[in-house]
């Protein structure tokens, strides 16, 4: 009888992960009508969530110069038919018609020339709310690493935000407290056109490690360099940089090799 409810126990624990894992769809956005509901949930997420002052032509869209030039995946919940997760992605061929990275505007990208035709840049990572529990970020993940292979893409770059909302000094303790074995090897690492100085912050002993941050660090990206400030969205950019055919994480192995 105990093996018999184990095992039905079991079976529901299976059909609830499986139903889970249908429930969202993740491609690329078809169509301008995706794009733009991509960028009203940048704006509920980035402005109304997290204050960000954002500037654009289309009140209630985080627009950019960007966008026009990114890939932009999306991911659906199939029982709504609202999108809830985005990553946008600038390939080296969007980034040659737009003339420069985003993170041009804030680093000195410079030492990655040697890897920039493999290189993709992906930016403007946002899940709604309600579903940031489940497992959206993975599957955008794998949908990304599909979409380099396909293009013959090997490394992606691209920051993790730490907001200030608790002062500059406590997001840059996120960075100061980062473990020196998670920085790309010195050929590779980019500045920041205005570092934060250590004399502009005061030490913070109590350092939480934001979500996004931990799992890059858990797919095997290393951190590229020192942060920059960026006041109109509220936090400090680190710098990130992931090899995926280098990646051999269980997180990375689960998510990117599939």
């Amino acid at each position: 009888m105990l093996n018999l409810v184990q095992s039905r126990s079991r079976n529901l624990r299976t059909q609830f992960t499986e139903a889970l894992t249908r429930r969202f769809e993740v491609r690329l956005a078809r169509n301008a009508r995706e794009i733009m509901e991509a960028q009203r949930l940048r704006y509920e997420v980035y402005f109304w969530e997290l204050g960000a002052k954002i500037s654009t032509q289309h009140f209630g869209h985080d627009a950019d110069y960007f966008d026009p030039f990114c890939d932009h995946f999306i991911a659906i919940d199939m029982l709504h038919g609202d999108i809830v997760g985005t990553y946008r992605m600038l390939t080296p061929q969007g980034a040659a018609r737009a003339g420069r990275l985003y993170l041009e505007e804030s680093f000195d990208v410079r030492p990655l020339a040697s890897i920039r035709p493999k290189l993709a840049e992906i930016g403007r990572a946002c899940i709604k709310r309600e579903v940031r529990n489940t497992n959206v970020l993975p599957h955008l993940w794998s949908e990304i690493a599909r979409h380099l292979r396909a293009q013959n893409l090997r490394y992606l770059i691209g920051s993790a935000s730490i907001p200030t909302t608790k002062g500059l000094a406590s997001a840059y303790a996120v960075f100061d407290a980062l473990d020196p074995a998670s920085f790309a090897p010195p050929a590779l690492r980019i500045n920041p056109f205005e570092p934060i100085t250590t004399s502009k912050v005061e030490p913070v002993r109590l350092v939480e490690m934001p979500p996004l941050l931990r799992g890059y660090l858990q797919l095997g990206a290393c951190i590229a360099g020192a942060p920059a400030h960026d006041p109109q969205f509220g936090c400090i950019d680190i710098p990130v940089l992931l090899d995926i055919e280098a990646a051999n994480t269980r997180l990375a192995m689960r998510v990117l090799k599939q």
